[in-house]
Order: structure tokens, then sequence, then C-alpha cells
């Protein structure tokens, strides 16, 4: 894996304070991450943000660290298997359709993209 710019995982969630008006993503040494309200965002009589979406950002944020881990891991396998697959059998006949290619090119890119984004390059 390359050097990573982020606190290394596992990130997991701290609700156990209830006097905060926020949950806390903590890393293992149970250092503060982040601080996400963990009730809703009402603005005048509309709801901006609800317990549930809140729930859901809490969780995500969480487990990025595992999600990066992931996806670099699959970004090293994957770039094996293509640079080394055998895309045709020996009579010469393709064994994937070019459909199916283009769509291993298009996760590639979006995986690439991601993977910039996390670390800060884009």
């Amino acid at each position: 894996m390359s050097e990573t710019k982020f606190t290394p995982g596992p990130w997991k969630v701290n609700f156990e304070d209830y006097t905060k008006p926020y949950a806390e993503i903590l890393n293992e040494d149970n250092i503060v991450i982040a601080q996400i309200p963990d009730g809703e965002i009402i603005r005048g009589d509309k709801t901006i943000l609800g317990l549930e979406n809140i729930e859901a950002n809490i969780n995500l944020i969480a487990a990025a660290p595992d999600m990066y881990e992931a996806l670099e891991a699959y970004d090293k396998a994957e770039a094996d298997i293509l640079e080394n697959a055998n895309w045709y059998t020996e009579s010469g006949v393709p064994q994937i359709t070019q459909e199916q290619f283009d769509r291993l090119v298009d996760c590639q890119t979006l995986k690439a993209k991601a993977l910039r984004k996390a670390r800060g390059e884009e």
C-alpha cells in the first residue's frame, strides 16, 4: 500500500458520551478523527439532516480506512490480472466481450479517481 495521508484505521464510533451533541469517530488510540452531529439538524420547519442520514454518514466515515485498504488491494490485484491476462483463445477468439472489457476500464477509471481523491491528489 502506498503511503497514506490520513490517520490509519481502524476507526470506531463513540456514542458513549451522551453529554456531547455529537458522535465521535476515534482511531485505535482513541484520538478523535471527526465529530458528527448525533441529532437532527432542523432549519425553521424543515429537517436538513435526519437521524437516518446521520447514522449512515457516521458509519461511512468510520469505514473509510477499511474501504480505502480494500480498494487499494483490489486495484493492485486488478492491475496484475489485466496486465497478465490472456484475453484471447489459441484460435484468436476473444474470451470477453468488448462491452465487458469497456466496463472493466470504466471501473478502473472510477476506482483510480476515488483513490486519488482519498490521497488528496484530486
